[in-house]
């Protein structure tokens, strides 16, 4: 069995970010991420993984406003599970508090092929 995944870089100047189709028969697993440079909005630095009409299906708000080395998973969204058509899929960042300057985080969502029967 497989892997696949889509990624993406989130940038402090960021809002939405397309992170690809998932292909349809897939099994989205939970996401993870890493931040190499913390953000700086001085509130909440929020990252989600979702679609256009669920921006959070994948992982929930996730704060980066702390550097993370090691991969972490989000807090799981309620749409994990299978797809049976491909879906657009989409990173959003959303700052509070004040306008960020700096921040960078590396997006992965894993995923497996189904094969249909």
């Amino acid at each position: 069995m497989n892997y696949l995944f889509l990624q993406c870089r989130v940038t402090f100047s960021d809002t939405i970010i397309q992170m690809g189709l998932l292909p349809a028969d897939s099994l989205v697993l939970n996401p993870f991420l890493v931040v190499p440079t913390a953000f700086n909005a001085g509130g909440n630095d929020l990252i989600r993984i979702g679609t256009a009409l669920d921006d959070d299906a994948f992982g929930t708000d996730h704060n980066v406003a702390s550097q993370i080395i090691n991969p972490t998973n989000f807090a799981a969204g309620a749409a994990l599970g299978y797809y049976a058509a491909g879906t657009k899929i989409i990173a959003t960042y959303g700052p509070t508090g004040g306008a960020p300057t700096t921040g960078s985080a590396i997006i992965i969502l894993p995923f497996l092929r189904i094969k249909p029967s």
